[in-house]
This record gives structure tokens, sequence and C-alpha cells, in this order.
């Protein structure tokens, strides 16, 4: 990633943080602490917060519904995927700055169908841009309900041009592609030659996100759904705000909820604090609320999303595995791995650079029994030494390979490392290292292709890295080519599960 836009998303996030911590100012600054604890004292929770909450929940199922009729022409998901997809990007929202969660969700769209990242991206800013609108109708509704304010009109006027500028272009997009593609092809003639592939690739998979759109029926079912998700919003503001006992009108949770959620489309702290709790207070107050009451009502609505979307959200990470974080990684954080000279006969002699005494720590003394199970040159018809040979050179290129990775993913690799350790441990009674070889086989063989995908995502690397270093082994690969090896077929199905 460039120093530019390392300073620009720094700038960003930085900005954000700055932005939420100012209006939290705001909206303490004149604060009674001690009315709003009486505020509290007097919430009505039964059944108010339940019902809150199980309208929030369902919000989110539609939400998945509607996620997957979008990616329906590139992909087939399940509503229970699609609902995790789209909860996990909420989740990022809720711990990380700028709204970086909406990047997440493209990640884990794209390493759940395989789609292009450009074309997940392109999905979730149509089901955004289909929000906005949904949520500026409401706006327009709820707004003549409201007492005269300037700022009403004002944003009002801002937020219409704003989505009518995007509708324009998913508009033109969802229209007439060709038209948009010959154009693109256009603009990439004036690019540098190392980007014009890439502008032109891009555009065509953000094209192909805005597809499932091309029909009248289809934008009648996006847009029914679309408004069933917000009305859902809306129930959920509602119920919070009946809990508090102040009178609440339907109209008030209409326009609290359109106020506060354009408003904290600006990129601010994970989670919204501050820009939530200010703007919704706001809004409260334009209907008489006492700003204590409303400060109140605004933190109960935001925990009413923040905590069960997070713990819904993390859950699913820890089931989906850390392919999110590699896919988000790769794509906006990697680096190009730098090159290395290799002899054409000799493809293991790029280990002559890295080559390094075999390490006594766990580690690597787990990763050397790991890779003895996943590769046996026995099988090969070779001899003891050449064997020992064979799953020393496969061992080190692994080694280093890992130890190529950046920190945050090495250290995520040995946790996972000693969680495989620590279970290994429990099941079989005896470090896993000192188990004999078809049991190491046969846990490791559960760990790699077994239901759970934290565990695949865990050995997915250690698998794909010690295959490559082993079958471009020139001793594996002289065996192989004379025939002389009774494992052949078993190779080959092996290589196939390593791309799989």
């Amino acid at each position: 990633m460039s120093r530019p836009i390392q300073r620009a998303n720094a700038a960003l996030v930085f900005g954000g943080i700055g932005l939420s911590f100012f209006f939290l100012f705001l909206a303490a600054r004149r604060l009674d602490l001690s009315k709003v604890a009486e505020a509290f004292s007097h919430v009505n929770a039964h059944p108010w917060l339940e019902l809150a909450a199980l309208a929030c929940l369902a919000g989110y199922v539609v939400r998945g519904m509607r996620c997957r009729l979008l990616v329906s022409r590139q992909a087939q998901v399940t509503n229970s995927t699609a609902t995790n997809i789209v909860v996990i990007g909420y989740a990022g929202n809720n711990v990380l700055p700028a709204r970086l969660g909406e990047l997440v969700r493209a990640s884990m769209l794209t390493e759940r169908t395989g789609m292009p990242l450009a074309t997940a991206l392109a999905i979730t800013f149509v089901e955004r841009l289909l929000d906005g609108l949904v949520i500026l109708l409401f706006f327009l509704i709820s707004a003549t309900y409201a007492p005269e304010q300037t700022w009403v009109h004002v944003s009002i006027w801002v937020v219409s041009v704003l989505f009518g500028v995007a509708t324009a272009f998913v508009a033109l997009a969802v229209v007439a592609p060709q038209y948009v593609l010959g154009k693109a092809l256009g603009i990439s003639q004036r690019l540098q030659p190392e980007w014009r592939d890439r502008f032109v690739s891009f555009t065509t998979a953000a094209v192909q996100g805005v597809a499932y759109l091309r029909s009248l029926h289809n934008i009648w079912r996006i847009w029914v759904l679309s408004t069933a998700v917000w009305l859902l919003e809306v129930a959920m503001f509602y119920f919070v705000m009946v809990s508090f006992g102040f009178g609440a009108h339907p109209a008030w949770a209409l326009l609290v909820m359109s106020v506060t959620n354009l408003g904290i489309l600006i990129p601010a702290s994970p989670g919204f604090f501050g820009t939530f709790h200010y703007i919704a207070m706001q809004a409260l107050m334009l209907f008489g609320v006492e700003q204590a009451k409303a400060f109140g009502c605004a933190v109960i609505i935001h925990l009413t999303f923040y905590i069960p979307i997070t713990i819904w959200g993390v859950l699913v990470m820890v089931w989906y595995g850390i392919g999110v974080g590699a896919t988000l990684v790769a794509a906006y954080g990697g680096r190009r791995a730098p090159t290395i000279e290799v002899e054409p006969e000799s493809p293991m002699k790029v280990l002559g650079s890295a080559r390094r005494r075999l390490s006594t720590r766990r580690a690597d003394v787990v990763l050397r029994a790991i890779i003895e199970a996943l590769v046996d040159p026995a099988e090969l018809g070779v001899g003891s030494e050449a064997r020992e040979q064979i799953l020393a050179d496969v061992f080190e290129f692994s080694a280093s390979q890992i130890q190529a990775l950046p920190m945050r993913l090495r250290v995520a690799f040995r946790g996972g490392i000693w969680c495989f350790c620590a279970v290994s441990y429990v099941h079989a009674r005896a470090p896993f290292a000192q188990l004999s070889s078809g049991v190491r086989r046969d846990i490791v063989e559960l760990w790699a292709f077994g239901p759970v995908g934290l565990a695949r995502q865990l050995f997915r690397p250690i698998r794909s890295v010690a295959y490559l270093a082993y079958y471009d082994h020139p001793e594996v690969q002289r065996r192989l080519a004379d025939g002389t090896s009774p494992a052949t077929a078993r190779g080959t199905a092996v290589v196939t599960g390593a791309v799989s």
C-alpha cells in the first residue's frame, strides 16, 4: 500500500474518532448525570426492550434475504449464510473505525462465494444506496410531523442531492451496462499500462454487481425487503422510546430513526459512539423530550443493536475462521513478495538463502510433526536418509513462509497451533509430536478436512505450502516421473485436496 494511501486511511480513521469524541462532548457537556440515572431507573424494560431486540434481529434476517437475492446472479447462497455475511459487516462497523466493516463484509462475501471483490463491493454499495433511499423517504414523511427547524430542511436538501447522484450512477450501470463499460475502456486509454487492465476489470466486476436489478420485478422485490428492514428498525426505536414512558408517537420513531441513521453515515469511531448518541438525542428533543431522558433513550437504543449484533458477528467470525482477515489483508494491506531467482532444474534451491538449523522450539517441533502427517516420502520407496532430507527441506520451506507472514498473522498462527496442541493432548493424552504416525495423520486429517471452518482455515496454509514444497522437490519429482512410487494415486488425491 502506497504511503499517500496509508496517510489518507490514517487521516480517515483518526478524523472519525476525533469527530466521535467531539459529538460525545456536545451530548454530555450540559448533561445532568443524576437525571440520566433517574431516567434509567424508571425504564419499563419488560416487554418493550425484548420486543426492541427481536425487531432488531428480525431486521438483520430480512437484510440477509435481500443480500441473497442481490448476489443470486453471481452465486447461490443460503439465507443463513447471507444473513451471517451481513451481520459480520455490521459487527465490523461496531468494532472498527470509519465504517471499515463494509470492507470486511465485502471480503467475507468474496471468501464465501468466490466472486470478485469489486463485485462484492458493488453489491454492498447498492445495499447502502437502497437503505439511504428508504431512510430518505421516511425522513420526508416524518419531517411533516416535526416542529419547524432549519437544520431539518437543510439536511433533506443535502441528503437528497447525495443520494440522487449515487442513484443516477447505479441506474446508468443497470440500464446501460455496455455504455458504462465503453466509457471505462475510453478512460483506461489515458491510464498507465499497469493500471489499464485493473481499471477495466474493476469496472466490469462492479457492473456485474448490479445485474440483479435489471428487472422491474426484481427491483420491486428488493425495494419491499428494504422497506421492511427499516420498518423493523423504526419498531426497535419505538419500543425503546415507549419503555421510557414519554408518550412516544410512531412518527417520532420514524423521524428519530431517519435522522440518526443518516447522521451516522459519516465515518466515525467504532460503533458510532458519540455520533449516534448526539444525533438521536437532538432528534428526540425536537418533540420536547428532556435532555436527560433523550440521552438515556439514545444510549439504550444504541445498546439494543450494538450488543447482540457484535456478539453474533464475533461468533460467525469464529465459526467461519480467519478467511475474512486474510482476504482483507491480501486486498488492501498486502505487499508484493520479493522476487526470488530460482534455477529451473532445481526448484528447491530457493531454500538456499533461507536454510537454517532445525529448531527445537515447540511450535517448530509440532509443525515438523504435522508435515510428517501430511506427506510421507517413505511411500516413494526412498531410504531413511533421503526421507529425512526431503522432510527437512519441506519443513524449512514451510517454516520460512510462515516466518515471512506479517507479525499479526504470525501471532494468530502461533495461537492456532497452541490450540491445536491443547485439543490434541486432551484427545490423545500425549503431546502431538510424541504420537504414532497413524494417530497424528488421523488428527491432522480431522482438522484439515473436518466440519469446523476455523480448523480448516488454520491448516489450509500449512498443507498448501507443505504440498507445494513436497511435490516440487527434485527427488520427489524424479521418483514420480519414474513411476517407482507405489503411492502415486494417493499423491494425486492429496494435491487435489490441497487445491480444494
